[in-house]
């Protein structure tokens, strides 16, 4: 597990802690005001703004989380905004990448971001995290910084990161790829999401990982899961997310109008985010 040497939101609690002590302690003086500890309420909605293909920022509380967001396919302004730390992309805890694709993740950008960003983590697999490496320029770090995993089939490799529990788990893009394809499920407080990068997928390969019984809040699925009826059944029964993204859908301009029937006859708690930096709020 690996401690951030900075932690905003235990500051934040500690000072209204300290301010609790301080009104206690006038209240044992005056006798004549009521003690009362009170600590702020985090709040556990789910922030999700959409970069470009596959990925998203996603903010629950006072973590952010990037996946699949870092990478050539991104337009010049955005890719700007995003490497010189406007927010909302500022104080980036966690960067995950579900594969080594470019167009899910640049060595090259990560690499950039990281060098400013001494506190970020970087998850993904063996491939991505080793053309990383390369480019990074925080050599003392990076080897605490930079996490490799290769989960088999049907495995859950559990990270730690921050207070954010991630599962990372095998969602082969087809039976002969020979890039390691991920998908992270992420839990933050009280929410949990899910981002299944390319997998070709079945009900009856998710049907291993026990999705269903995760309660997930959001899932990140691409499109052809609700493009093609033989996959409906992984979404609804392998999965059961409260909300589903589709990825992947704003690339896809011939298709949009017949995935949005699909999505309103078939998926009625799907949400669309089809432009850079559209974003959604989810309680």
């Amino acid at each position: 597990m690996i401690s951030r040497q900075y932690d905003w939101g235990m500051r934040y609690q500690r000072f209204f802690m300290a301010a609790g002590i301080f009104v206690c302690l006038i209240a044992g003086a005056t006798k004549n005001l009521t003690c009362i500890h009170t600590m702020p309420a985090k709040s556990d909605h789910i922030r999700i703004v959409y970069i470009a293909n596959q990925g998203y920022l996603i903010e629950v509380s006072d973590k952010k989380v990037l996946i699949d967001a870092l990478h050539l396919g991104v337009s010049p302004e955005l890719m700007a905004t995003m490497t010189s730390e406007e927010p909302p992309f500022d104080n980036v805890n966690i960067i995950l990448a579900t594969q080594s694709h470019a167009d899910h993740f640049s060595p090259d950008l990560v690499a950039k971001y990281m060098d400013k960003n001494l506190g970020t983590i970087f998850l993904s697999s063996d491939e991505a995290a080793s053309h990383l490496r390369a480019y990074i320029h925080d050599f003392a770090s990076a080897s605490q910084r930079i996490k490799a995993v290769y989960p088999m089939d049907g495995e859950k490799i559990k990270e730690a990161v921050f207070g954010v529990n991630i599962q990372v788990m095998n969602f082969p893009i087809n039976q002969n790829s020979y890039i390691t394809s991920l998908g992270f499920l992420v839990k933050v407080g009280g929410k949990k999401f899910l981002h299944i990068g390319d997998s070709a997928g079945s009900l009856d390969y998710l049907k291993d990982y026990k999705l269903s019984k995760e309660k997930i809040d959001v899932a990140f699925i691409p499109y052809w899961y609700f493009t093609n009826p033989d996959l409906h059944s992984a979404v609804k029964e392998g999965i059961k997310a409260k909300h589903v993204i589709p990825m992947y859908f704003g690339l896809k301009e011939e298709s949009k109008d017949r995935v949005t029937k699909i999505l309103k006859s078939e998926f009625p708690q799907a949400i669309l985010l089809l432009n850079e930096l559209d974003s959604k709020t989810i309680q």
